[in-house]
């Protein structure tokens, strides 16, 4: 299923009530972040679809798109983490999400850029990251 994530999904609404970014005017919107959800090791989790956002410069037109934590999660699988950063606060509004988010992150491990992906992961959540991964084999619990 081909879905927009990234920085152009924080920018839309979506179903879990989080504020997401706020920079709209500044994105280029003819250029939307597009994905593949099948090239993906979370395949559909988390797209919205069809969702009832209105993106701008594409009136008329409905897409799929990734709710604020699967955005999220996408950025920091791609090493966007520049863009990612303060994401707990600023996006997702503080922790109610951070165990939905950790437990598609820590599917990561293994793949190439791991290791910088645990390093944003600590400096980004600290201690509530080091905990989970201490206590998280590989597997989501789900």
């Amino acid at each position: 299923m081909r879905y927009i994530t990234d920085i152009h999904a924080l920018n839309l609404p979506c179903s879990l009530g989080t504020t997401g970014d706020w920079h709209t005017s500044a994105l280029q919107w003819d250029r939307l972040r597009i994905r593949e959800s099948e090239e993906s090791p979370w395949g559909d989790w988390g797209i919205e679809s069809p969702s009832a956002a209105r993106v701008p410069q594409h009136e008329g037109m409905r897409f799929n798109v990734a709710n604020h934590v699967r955005a999220l999660a996408d950025m920091i699988a791609a090493h966007r983490f520049t863009v990612a950063q303060g994401a707990s606060e600023a996006f997702l509004d503080g922790n109610d999400y951070d165990n939905e988010l950790f437990s598609h992150i820590i599917m990561l491990k293994g793949t190439p850029g791991w290791g910088e992906i645990d390093s944003f992961m600590r400096k980004e959540y600290r201690l509530a990251w080091v905990d989970f991964e201490r206590g998280n084999d590989g597997r989501t619990g789900a």
